[in-house]
């Protein structure tokens, strides 16, 4: 574009830039993408447990393309796992999701390494962990680990 000034222009380094400011958007207000609003501080786990309420809300076909809503036994189990991480000690994960078979994923996701928990049956979850230069690691719970982990039996 003739005239128009780049995003981004490059100085004498080829290794920096400088950020052009930021101007206002048509159609937003100035703080229309929040990035004037302060971030509202919030136990990392209790955005797990509101994101599987929210999941809990979800009904067949959520997508528009078929997706099954997860079974309420699932959602029990994933839980129980998140109570029993937390529990535990373990950083909340960076994300939890329905998926698009009823399933439910849990994720972490750090530098250098990543971990899932598929929840597709109550009481079973497949884990998986990938941690840098390590090879990687899968393995299930059973509804006996389940009775172990938490204390309480998983078919009760």
């Amino acid at each position: 574009m003739a005239g128009s000034t780049p995003l981004l222009e490059r100085e004498q380094s080829s290794t920096s830039a400088r950020v052009r400011p930021l101007s206002q958007t048509t159609g937003l207000p100035y703080d229309g993408l929040m990035i004037a609003r302060p971030m509202p501080r919030q136990d990392s786990w209790e955005r797990v447990f509101e994101e599987l309420r929210s999941i809990a809300g979800l009904e067949d076909d959520w997508d528009g393309l078929g997706a099954k809503a997860p079974a309420p036994a699932l959602l029990e189990t994933a839980a129980k796992l998140a109570q029993w991480y937390r529990a535990g000690g373990t950083t909340a994960p960076s994300r939890i999701v329905a998926g698009t078979d009823g399933a439910i994923m849990i994720e972490w996701q750090t530098e250098g390494s990543y971990a899932d928990v598929e929840i597709a049956e109550p009481y079973h979850a497949k884990i998986m962990l990938r941690m840098k230069g390590q090879q990687t690691q899968h393995w299930t719970l059973l509804p006996s680990d389940f009775d172990r982990l938490t204390g309480q039996s998983a078919l009760s």
